[in-house]
């Protein structure tokens, strides 16, 4: 399920629901969707790719369906590097004479 980060970098994902029907160990992939290259062909995409596992766990005695928290093998942190193509600089001087 493809979700975009906001305008502060935060990807923020939309809950998973799980049933009786889903309890194990579930594994998800994190990975950058990269988009066009030709729309920015300066643009390097990070091309990381993160695993983050959740267990599901049913409790027959209290009839209690649990989640366990995320587990990420690393923090998933994407890291993009533009390298224009090109850059102008204009230097200024001046001159003095004396004498």
């Amino acid at each position: 399920m493809p979700v975009r980060n906001d305008g502060s970098g935060n990807i923020i994902f939309t809950a998973i629901g799980y049933g009786l029907e889903d309890v194990g160990e579930h594994i998800y992939t994190v990975t950058e969707v990269k988009p066009d290259l030709a729309a920015d062909p300066n643009m390097y995409y990070d091309p990381a790719t993160f695993r983050v596992t959740v267990t599901v766990s049913y409790n027959a005695e209290t009839g209690v369906l649990s989640v366990s928290a995320p587990v990420y093998d690393a923090a998933v942190a994407f890291v993009n590097i533009q390298n224009p193509s090109s850059v102008e600089v204009t230097p200024k001087a001046t001159k003095t004479t004396s004498g």
